[in-house]
């Protein structure tokens, strides 16, 4: 069984402002790894450092839990304004990176919209031609992941009135600018553009005991420091529930054996990301036949209130139709609902709205 080794942020209450890296990209230009390189370099020179992602871990999580990087989850309602923002930002490191992917979603665009100075990730082969093909209709699902017939030139507009550096991944060539060789290696990272930002929250610490299992929100890390967590070996895992005695089981995802009914020790309150078995169908799934109206999106989020409908038709961004705007992996249940001794998170659900719910104790 793996003991967290992951320090929890400092106590400090100080807002002294720190870096913000704010990185973007669709998915598959190797926005991720941009992210990753800069990280390791930045640790490198002795900084501590947070990744910031939008809060869609499931995809993730994983390699930033598996290296021991510190990971958080910044949810919607972050997106609304540079305070709220900084509400989400945990005091205690040096310099933060914030990854955002699909900018020209409307989701994507409401965060960057926040900042002036961004950077942008684009392959090699389109950097003389990326607006082009980002406005391609052809391309729209790369932008939005979902069908799409409208336009998606005000989401660039937004993105594009601003500051955008970009990082060139997948260079053969030595460039002038911060870019990706073809090792890949992060090359010129003074160069890329940073903000300001002044971290808010400040995490409760439990010594309520604490075992899980499997990618979870890594923010569990900063509120109960003792956690016991295994991110794979399945068997291992299983015995330490069978035998151990612990406050709360955090059951995460990615993993297809259930729990035997048998086995469900009702003496844990149990944390489930793994829904029941048969209701773990994802959302995006569902046959999508209308396209939203980006921009009314993008309001939304900026002006309406936490909760509000995102869309006010049948199409994409109603897996959002809840009351933390979190995307659920099944539309057509609940958020949040519990079963006996179990909790289901039926999305990427963060131990502070959990809180929040009074589903999750601290003291």
């Amino acid at each position: 069984m793996t003991n967290n080794s992951k320090k929890t942020s400092s106590d400090s209450t100080s807002t002294e402002t720190k870096d913000l890296y704010v990185i973007t990209s669709n998915p598959k230009n190797f926005k991720g790894k941009s992210v990753l390189l800069l990280e390791e370099q930045l640790r490198n020179q002795g900084y501590s450092v947070a990744i910031l992602y939008m809060c869609n871990g499931f995809i993730d999580t994983h390699n930033a839990l598996q290296s021991g990087r510190y990971h958080y989850s910044i949810p919607i309602e972050a997106a609304k304004s540079r305070e709220a923002f900084e509400a989400w930002v945990p005091v205690g490191y040096d310099k933060y990176i914030l990854e955002v992917t699909l900018p020209y979603s409307p989701i994507g665009a409401a965060y960057l919209d926040l900042f002036q100075s961004i950077n942008e990730v684009i392959p090699y082969d389109l950097k003389d031609s990326w607006k082009e093909h980002i406005l391609d209709p052809q391309n729209s699902f790369e932008s939005l992941e979902i069908p799409f017939s409208g336009d998606i030139s005000p989401m660039w507009d937004i993105i594009h009135n601003r500051t955008v550096q970009t990082i060139i991944s997948k260079s053969p060539i030595p460039l002038n600018g911060p870019y990706l060789d073809t090792t890949p290696a992060l090359i010129n990272p003074d160069l890329i553009l940073k903000e300001q930002v002044t971290p808010r929250i400040q995490f409760p610490h439990s010594e309520k005991k604490v075992l899980a299992f499997g990618p979870i929100p890594a923010e569990y890390w900063d509120i109960y420091p003792g956690m016991v967590w295994n991110l794979s070996e399945y068997d291992i895992f299983r015995n330490e529930f069978l035998s151990g005695n612990y406050d709360y089981v955090i059951l995460g995802t990615g993993y297809t054996e259930e729990l035997k009914t048998s086995e469900v020790n009702s003496k844990y309150t149990i944390i489930s990301y793994q829904l029941p078995l048969g209701q773990g169908a994802s959302s995006s799934s569902r046959n999508i036949t209308r396209s939203p109206n980006l921009s009314n999106v993008f309001q939304k989020i900026k002006n309406g209130q936490r909760g509000d409908s995102l869309t006010s038709c049948h199409c994409a961004y109603e897996e959002y139709s809840d009351k933390y705007w979190i995307k659920k992996k099944v539309i057509d249940k609940d958020l949040i609902w519990t079963e006996k001794n179990i909790v289901y998170c039926n999305g990427w659900v963060v131990p502070q709205y959990l809180i929040l719910e009074g589903l999750l104790e601290v003291n």
